[in-house]
């Protein structure tokens, strides 16, 4: 008996107990591995994200603030209008940035459920096989 048919033979004889007992413990544990280490880049994505509009949002708040402060020291209408003006653009700008973050940290949630899902649904749609000619074994995805 050759190597080759060996192999074979011996694949065959042990697939049963891989397929059955096997890759269902790898399957949990791809799932497992995947899924936490996708939450734990997500979430510094999103702590980054966080840090980056919360910096833009302080800036922005401040500056409302000093412009706020310069009308109040205005000496003139004109003066303390165009102070005012700018307060309130930059109140805006702030806003903006407070929107734009809630926007994006539901868009992140919701990106962060569809990947842990569909790592899920690929992982038990795997189906492994062994290739005929080769005795090599194929991992393929069930169609649905």
């Amino acid at each position: 008996m050759s190597k080759t048919s060996m192999g074979k033979t011996l694949i065959k004889i042990i697939w049963p107990f891989v397929k059955d007992v096997i890759l269902p413990m790898v399957k949990e544990f791809i799932k497992a591995v995947v899924v936490k280490y996708l939450a734990k880049f997500l979430e510094k994505m999103h702590n980054e994200m966080d840090k980056r509009f919360n910096n833009r949002f302080k800036d922005a708040t401040e500056k409302a603030n000093e412009a706020d402060e310069n009308a109040s020291k205005a000496t003139t209408d004109c003066e303390k209008e165009k102070y005012e003006n700018i307060a309130k653009v930059w109140r805006e700008v702030a806003d903006n940035f407070r929107v734009e973050n809630e926007e994006l940290k539901a868009k992140l949630e919701t990106l962060t459920t569809e990947a842990k899902e569909k790592i899920i649904i690929e992982t038990e749609n795997m189906k492994p096989k062994i290739d005929d000619k080769d005795g090599s074994i194929l991992i393929e995805n069930k169609k649905k």
